[in-house]
């Protein structure tokens, strides 16, 4: 079983995805 903070993770990769916009970098810094 994974841990809460992946699926929190897996998440905020899916926003970014959506969010085209933001940049490469800032996706990375999100995602730390």
């Amino acid at each position: 079983m994974q841990p809460p903070s992946s699926s929190g993770r897996r998440k905020l990769q899916k926003k970014i995805e959506m969010n085209s916009s933001y940049p490469s970098e800032v996706q990375v810094v999100s995602i730390l």
